[in-house]
């Protein structure tokens, strides 16, 4: 049976890629370009909040150095160019205008909404109530209202983790779309010296104070702290001699050459944690936090800690997984998430749920 051609509209109440890097974001403009590639056409809007479009037009000029894309701002309309994915940008005043206009003049098929709790409250729904749409959570909403879900037809989730702790009755109405990383990941440029163990985004929330207490009691091991993307690092990592720090990166592919182990040591839940996925495709095992995705995903590539708080068991979870025998099964266990897990495979099963739910 032949596919239809969707007309989908886009819209992210909330700040595009760069302003907002993670890999909820990156993963959208991966299933964008993927579903431009099958005959669908796309309308992507998003919204800036603090700054002028003017002022955001030359912050993100500063931006290309690290990042892909092109700009245009021309007639007070702010475009931003990934390959093929076109983000339209309005300020606040005229995102709300932008969707009214959009949606009565073209009639798309379908309308993807990304959540977003401020999209929750203020949009008018009144002007979706006759279109097929759907919503994307990428994370727990703990204060969800669900009487604002009734429009939608499929509810997409990151993990079965997610499903089950926001939907644990809903059914039919639900979906599970995994955030995997695109191949880019994947060190196929650089040779192999694996000698650090790697932290990635280091706050509290991930655990960066059990890292801290790592290096500190692990002199002989080498440890590599990748900031995120604005910067932010909250532990004294530089009075530590057997720290290295590195600047965010877009390429984390070089990154993963030089990795002997992932520290995922999450002390919030994480609702999927894609990075474990990078790091197996380039098997490279984890250290991680027995909880939500990073659990739903795991398959032995790893060892993961049930007393996330205790440093004690993070050492000794560190020591076994070192072990030449330990640490070369956990290596082998990775290619059970490379099998398991494919951005073709998850894109594919997006495109079927759209258009099956039109």
């Amino acid at each position: 049976m032949s596919k239809k051609s969707l007309s989908i509209f886009y819209i992210y109440y909330g700040p595009p890629f760069p302003f907002s890097v993670n890999g909820a974001a990156i993963f959208d403009l991966d299933l964008l370009s993927y579903l431009s590639t099958q005959n669908h056409t796309l309308h992507c809007i998003t919204c800036i909040f603090d700054n002028s479009k003017e002022k955001a037009f030359n912050e993100l000029k500063k931006m290309q150095n690290k990042f892909n894309f092109t700009l245009d701002f021309n007639e007070n309309q702010l475009t931003i160019t990934f390959n093929s994915i076109t983000l339209h940008v309005y300020d606040n005043k005229e995102f709300f205008q932008a969707c009214d206009t959009y949606v009565h003049t073209h009639s798309p098929s379908i309308i993807w909404h990304r959540y977003s709790d401020a999209w929750i409250k203020k949009a008018d729904w009144s002007l979706f109530g006759s279109q097929t749409n759907i919503m994307f959570f990428t994370e727990h909403i703990a204060s969800l209202n669900h009487a604002h879900l009734k429009l939608f037809n499929k509810l997409i989730l990151n993990s079965q983790y997610l499903k089950q702790t926001m939907f644990p009755k809903k059914r039919n109405s639900t979906a599970i779309i995994h955030p995997v990383p695109n191949t880019s990941c994947i060190n196929t440029r650089f040779q192999p010296n694996p000698q650090f163990l790697l932290f990635v985004n280091p706050n509290r929330n991930k655990g960066s104070h059990i890292v801290f207490q790592l290096a500190q009691q692990n002199p002989h091991l080498q440890f590599m702290v990748v900031k995120g993307w604005w910067g932010y690092i909250d532990q004294p990592f530089d009075t530590l001699k057997n720290v290295l720090i590195v600047p965010s990166q877009e390429d984390v592919s070089e990154i993963y050459s030089y990795t002997k182990l992932l520290l995922f040591p999450s002390q919030a839940t994480e609702s999927f944690g894609r990075l474990q996925i990078e790091a197996a495709y380039n098997n490279i095992p984890i250290l991680g936090s027995r909880n939500g995705g990073i659990e739903e995903i795991f398959n032995g590539n790893g060892l993961l800690v049930d007393n996330i708080t205790s440093i004690d068991e993070w050492q000794l979870k560190l020591d076994t997984l070192l072990e030449p025998a330990c640490y070369e099964h956990c290596v082998s266990q990775c290619k059970m998430i490379q099998q398991q897990y494919s951005l073709k495979v998850e894109a594919n099963k997006f495109e079927t749920i759209l258009q099956n739910v039109v």
